[in-house]
């Protein structure tokens, strides 16, 4: 009897059970295939960002090359005599308006106020763009003008895009997370008493 009692206050409690018949509940349920499905689009809406970067940048160079030919298409260079020298640019421009002089087509001589590129001389040659009327225009947009547009809208894709993306997937981590934590403290309420129980 005695080897018997001593066996008995050796021997841990039993911790009750959950009810006989109740199930665990699943290691991924309804939660985590939403989560998976919102990666799954996290990771095809990165994945298509370089792609609408390409597309739009291609949009931007065809519309610049467009508008430069519709412009060269419009206005013709001829060469004209500054009449005094040019003032200094402001506003970050190559380009001051300046009295130039030239000969007409009926050989006529023609002066006006045009846009030249300065620094420049008076009696200096200079490069005056006219419209289809024949009066002074601005020169049109240089080649270059092209690429810089089509490289300025493919990093703003790329940005705006990547930080998108970005916001979705840490908003989509924290709603995750938090619902986690809900579905934690709900499972923890039920078998909790049954693991604090005092045998």
């Amino acid at each position: 009897m005695g080897a018997t009692d001593d066996h008995r206050r050796n021997v841990p409690p039993h911790k009750p059970s959950a009810e006989p018949g109740a199930s665990a509940p699943p290691l991924r349920g309804r939660r985590h295939q939403l989560h998976d499905v919102l990666l799954g689009f996290i990771v095809v809406a990165l994945t298509a960002v370089p792609v609408l970067a390409f597309c739009f940048a291609r949009a931007q160079y065809s519309r610049s090359v467009a508008e430069r030919e519709a412009e060269l298409a419009q206005r013709h260079p001829i060469s004209a005599t500054l009449a005094h020298k040019s003032s200094s640019p402001r506003g970050g421009s190559s380009l001051v308006d300046a009295p130039v002089s030239w000969t007409g087509p009926d050989g006529s001589v023609r002066t006006a106020i045009a846009p030249v590129r300065a620094p420049a001389r008076g009696g200096e040659t200079t490069t005056v763009w006219l419209d289809r009327s024949g009066m002074p225009v601005e020169p049109p947009a240089p080649a270059s003008r092209a690429v810089l547009d089509t490289a300025a809208m493919t990093v703003t894709v790329l940005l705006c895009g990547g930080m998108a993306v970005l916001a979705l997937y840490c908003a989509e981590q924290k709603l995750f997370m938090r619902s986690r934590l809900r579905a934690w403290d709900r499972e923890w309420a039920q078998v909790g008493p049954l693991w604090t129980a005092t045998p």
